[in-house]
């Protein structure tokens, strides 16, 4: 493609400089001689910077315009020769531009190469630092992407051996944006590490102290009640250890309730539990006594299903005195439901 680009470019600046002189290729005096000898010199002078610079990178588009340029500048030395001083002059001025075309090109060849060079360091670098600063094994969630950092980072260096700077530079960057991502999570997980570590000494310290209050009121469901908090917390170090923080920190909350109503139920207020039961235990007896199409009675056993739902919600959220009002407010619905099932039983 890029041999194509220059041809037609060549082709372009041809036409646009032998157009005027196509019917001016005769010889002129030794004045003329003088001055494109000078100009063929400047040209192959050029040339030889060209050339230095173009074989030592080997760019594709450099190399078009330097082999251009020479079989233009050899061209103009046979018309030279030929007494043509006219159009000597401006194929030699061609080959020039053409020469310096390749000079710039390989300039900036030298420029993305050396580029990408430092481009390939930095990425090293990155992936240096993610395996010093890593836990023993790289965890799970981060080893495709770690894998094919280093596979990019791989082929980075290949294109740039081959001289293919374009495609190493974009490996490049994706080998950056990998590694980046992953030093990031390692900082917010190292962040996680640290606060999850504190909520979990919290929540120990909190079950080590209510053992002993538990120990002293002597309630078997106070003591299963802990026993399973304790389960929670270790369950939560579990999880954590797997990648899994959400579900760790969700798991710790759970055995921080726990450990309180635990505490609650030698306090007297494990009372309400056994509250909620029976009332449960009502509406599901009830339940059997209410026929599928009985428009109100359904309606009022809803209204029980409601109100008892909202009463654990509310416990579950260490709210006693809301958990409370909506128990009180399912036994209502039952004294309701009782009386209307008496009623239609007399009826």
């Amino acid at each position: 493609m890029y041999k194509k680009t220059i041809s037609l470019l060549i082709l372009a600046i041809v036409v646009v400089i032998f157009a005027p002189v196509a019917n001016a290729q005769g010889g002129g005096g030794s004045g003329d001689m003088d001055r494109v000898l000078v100009e063929l010199d400047r040209t192959d002078q050029v040339l030889e910077r060209a050339r230095e610079v173009i074989y030592s990178l080997m760019t594709p588009t450099g190399k078009v315009a330097f082999e251009e340029a020479k079989r233009i500048r050899d061209a103009s030395w046979e018309s030279f020769h030929a007494r043509r001083y006219g159009q000597a002059m401006e194929q030699t001025k061609l080959a020039r531009q053409l020469a310096e075309r390749a000079i710039t090109a390989g300039r900036s060849a030298e420029e993305n190469h050396d580029l990408v060079q430092r481009k390939l360091e930095h990425a090293k670098g990155l992936l240096d630092r993610i395996r010093e600063n890593a836990p023993e094994e790289i965890p799970q969630q981060f080893r495709a992407l770690w894998r094919n950092a280093k596979e990019n980072l791989q082929r980075a260096r290949e294109f740039y051996r081959s001289g293919q700077n374009r495609p190493a530079l974009k490996l490049c960057n994706q080998v950056e944006k990998a590694a980046s991502k992953i030093i990031e999570a390692f900082r917010d997980r190292k962040q996680a590490e640290k606060r999850f570590q504190r909520r979990y000494d919290q929540v120990s310290n909190t079950i080590e102290n209510h053992r002993a209050i538990i120990a002293d009121c002597e309630s078997e469901r106070a003591s299963e009640m802990l026993q399973k908090a304790f389960q929670f917390q270790e369950k939560a170090g579990e999880l954590f250890a797997e990648g899994k923080v959400k579900g760790a920190g969700e798991m710790l909350q759970k055995a921080f309730r726990l450990a309180n109503r635990a505490v609650e139920e030698c306090r007297g207020e494990g009372e309400f539990l056994s509250r909620l039961e029976r009332t449960q235990a009502i509406y599901e007896m009830l339940v059997g006594q209410v026929a599928p199409d009985d428009t109100r009675g359904q309606e009022l056993l809803a209204q029980i299903r409601e109100q008892l739902a909202l009463a654990n919600q509310a416990y579950e959220s260490d709210n006693l005195d809301a958990a409370n009002a909506a128990l009180r407010a399912a036994k209502m619905k039952i004294k309701q439901l009782q009386k209307y099932l008496q009623m239609e039983q007399e009826s």
